[in-house]
């Protein structure tokens, strides 16, 4: 699938080719695929590590962050696992009317995610974004 030339541009020049990691490319991807869905959820690649990249290209695709949801899931986090929840880099935001999500890789991290926020706010979220 060709790739549309704004994101395509935009990227390229945030991350020259020498620099794009594997995150970056299957972000990159999905962003493509952006235009037949309503909503993209990641998991991994949202820690501190040297190899966590994710948040960061997120945050070049994204229009809009949804400041909220990072930190409404690190508070949720610190209910569960306490203050080991400081190194989550959970991130949400818009691409072009479109949702991206973004959720560190543990199970019950993503669990914690679906069940307390994306469920319960997908639908709504979705519909503002289709007006």
């Amino acid at each position: 699938m060709p790739c549309n030339s704004n994101i395509s541009a935009s990227l390229q020049s945030e991350y020259p080719a020498k620099r794009r990691s594997r995150q970056y490319l299957e972000v990159e991807d999905f962003a493509e695929k952006l235009v037949d869905l309503d909503a993209i959820v990641i998991n991994g690649g949202t820690g501190i590590s040297a190899r966590d990249g994710t948040t960061e290209v997120v945050k070049s695709l994204i229009d809009k962050e949804l400041d909220g949801f990072g930190e409404i899931f690190r508070m949720l986090s610190f209910q569960q696992i306490g203050s080991a929840a400081i190194m989550s880099r959970a991130i949400a935001g818009v691409r072009k009317g479109k949702l991206i999500i973004a959720l560190p890789g543990s199970p019950d991290a993503c669990k914690l995610a679906m069940d307390q926020l994306i469920i319960p706010e997908i639908g709504h979220i979705v519909s503002l974004l289709r007006k």
